[in-house]
């Protein structure tokens, strides 16, 4: 009887665990959206979440676009002739959006009307420029990506005062940053390796430089999963519905994918 018992333990113990599981971040596996909408936004390259809803630029007419959650576009605005590249909300009015090219910051508010700009020191080629920014309001510091050659990770603090930059060489790209409030991590996108990264906090100590162990030894520390998106170019974390938003550049589309 007991022997009998055991075999139908062992027998059920994989699905006992496939149950529990869902997603697991970490293992490397390929995952599919539960959702995908096709968006009537140019060549979308950065998104972010606030408040229900979505904030996505286009890098082909310099326009930010406000969209609920399915991106239906709900309102827009020029941001000059610049080639928009991520974007972030710091607060109820104000938004920060990098522009690859120039390597500049600019910070507007809702309306377009600008705030402020500066630009950051980076090296590379001309479309190989800045890519991402996030922003902790827990601390005011934003989180910036070079796209590559180098790719590189870099901390600001409200200000957008440089405070730390890390090259990744375990990477060939980046394409996208969002920050986890929930978990104090950052969720990172390769466009070029098609996956997503997600990477514990902190990267810099408040009294200085101090890059983690962690990022010394690269993303192999850091948990992924593989996408099958052609050209994901944004992401932005939901930590109240556990939801990831990602959208591409080359389809126009805009996925949600399950993260709990």
């Amino acid at each position: 009887m007991l022997s009998s018992l055991l075999k139908i333990i062992i027998l059920l113990f994989p699905l006992i665990l496939t149950g529990c599981d869902k997603i697991k971040f970490g293992s490397g596996e390929k995952i599919k959206p539960s959702e995908t909408y096709s968006l009537k936004i140019p060549e979308p390259s950065g998104v972010a979440l606030h408040n229900g809803k979505l904030w996505i630029v286009s890098d082909r007419n310099s326009t930010v676009y406000k969209t609920n959650l399915k991106g239906e576009i709900e309102s827009e605005f020029k941001l000059g002739k610049a080639d928009l590249e991520g974007i972030t909300v710091i607060d109820d009015s104000l938004l920060a959006v990098v522009l690859e090219i120039s390597r500049k910051v600019v910070i507007t508010d809702f309306y377009g009307n600008e705030v402020f700009r500066t630009s950051l020191e980076v090296d590379g080629s001309k479309n190989s420029g800045l890519e991402g920014i996030t922003y902790n309001s827990s601390n005011g510091h934003f989180y910036l990506i070079n796209e590559k050659d180098p790719v590189l990770l870099i901390e600001t603090d409200r200000e957008l005062n440089e405070m730390s930059r890390i090259e990744i060489k375990d990477v060939k790209d980046l394409s996208g940053v969002s920050y986890s409030a929930k978990e104090n991590c950052l969720w990172l996108i390769s466009d070029e390796e098609r996956k997503i990264i997600k990477f514990p906090l902190p990267l810099s100590e408040e009294n200085g430089i101090s890059e983690s162990p962690s990022l010394r030894e690269g993303f192999r520390m850091g948990s992924e999963y593989r996408i099958t998106i052609d050209q994901a170019e944004g992401i932005a974390v939901d930590d109240e519905n556990n939801l990831l938003y990602v959208v591409s550049d080359k389809e126009e589309k805009l996925y949600v994918f399950e993260i709990e």
